[in-house]
């Protein structure tokens, strides 16, 4: 019999104690037994390494994407280490759990996982940094050419004008991105709240849509709106609801070549707002569909990519509007293929509170 035998198998379940407190930590929590066998992934850990926990839990840790490689049984150390889960870098330790009896028997390994980049810096200092050192700059940026172009200063050649506009433009990409940014950096700090007060969702989507009509006019893709009328009047937190349906409506033009055709439908069902956004795009390749409200995807191997000219972003809009529908109860899913263009979908709960 061997040592590892030898240790009762009831001090398994010390490697569950404290659970409760271990899921709601912001960094990945991972806990192995002695042999490498999964029996703990919080939330943050199922996140960074962008797997279903559920579907990992009694799985070998040699199943897990990025490849941790736990201390062998001649007791070398294997403290920390590096893996890459899509284009993120993640830092791991590991740290062995013990048994009280008998004689301090390894009964399994804790392992710790956070995003290397945010290894030096906390996220307060990272929401200030990007906050304060980015938007601020940004904002004057864009008042500025904003002035140039609405010929405040003076009229201004062509070719001036046409470089402006090229400076305007990717000021305001850049501050989307910033504020992306800083609202990820914000539901990671536990700071998001919502606001319920009675709505006008048909308003919402008017102003987004009239917010969007030159980046289609410029494009030449149609965006056909329908909106129910029994949604004059509902409660539900508005600014939430204005930034999910931006996010979407975002993703399905960045991936919808010039001519295409993008659909709203907004409607009331079961005491719900539902909401469809389908696009005749380029689609979802397989590769990209588990991770598509991930951080940081992109998808870089659909086969249609080269379709897009208007193609930007980092792969957070998703990810954010995911979080703020499932903040407020609701729920977000997708259907998609190739050549055949995406359709998504979401769900809230409407209020009922005075």
């Amino acid at each position: 019999m061997s040592n590892h035998d030898s240790v009762p198998e009831k001090s398994q379940d010390e490697l569950l104690r404290s659970t409760v407190v271990l899921q709601a930590l912001p960094d990945g929590v991972v806990i192995c037994d002695r042999a490498g066998m999964l029996r703990f992934i919080n939330p943050a850990a199922a996140r960074l390494l962008q797997i279903d926990a559920d579907a990992y839990v009694l799985q070998s840790i040699d199943n897990v994407p990025g490849g941790i490689v736990l201390p062998d049984e001649s007791g070398q150390q294997v403290p920390e280490q590096f893996i890459k889960i899509a284009y993120e870098d993640l830092r791991c330790k590991i740290i062995p759990i013990c048994s009280e009896r008998p004689k301090k028997a390894r009964i399994g390994f804790l392992i710790t996982i956070k995003p290397a980049s945010l290894e030096t810096m906390s996220l307060e200092e990272l929401r200030t940094i990007v906050g304060y050192e980015f938007r601020a700059p940004l904002t004057s940026i864009m008042g500025c050419t904003d002035l140039l172009l609405r010929n405040v200063v003076g009229e201004m050649p062509g070719k001036q004008r046409e470089l402006i506009q090229i400076v305007n433009n990717v000021s305001k990409r850049l501050f989307n991105v910033v504020n992306n940014v800083i609202s990820v950096i914000q539901f990671d700090l536990g700071r998001v709240r919502l606001s319920i007060e009675e709505t006008n969702v048909s308003e919402i989507v008017n102003d987004i849509i009239v917010s969007k009509k030159k980046l289609f006019a410029d494009t030449d893709i149609i965006c056909d709106v329908k909106v129910s009328p029994d949604l004059f009047s509902v409660r539900i937190d508005q600014y939430k609801l204005y930034e999910i349906l931006t996010h979407l409506l975002d993703n399905a033009f960045r991936y919808t070549p010039s001519g295409g055709n993008i659909s709203v439908n907004v409607r009331i069902a079961a005491d719900q707002l539902c909401c469809d956004i389908q696009d005749s795009g380029i689609g979802i390749s397989e590769s990209a569909r588990p991770r598509v409200f991930t951080r940081f995807v992109n998808d870089y191997n659909n086969p249609l990519r080269d379709k897009i000219d208007h193609y930007s972003g980092v792969g957070l809009g998703l990810t954010i509007a995911k979080r703020l529908v499932e903040l407020q109860g609701g729920q977000m899913w997708f259907e998609s293929a190739v050549g055949q263009g995406s359709t998504f979908s979401f769900t809230l709960p409407l209020s009922n509170e005075v």
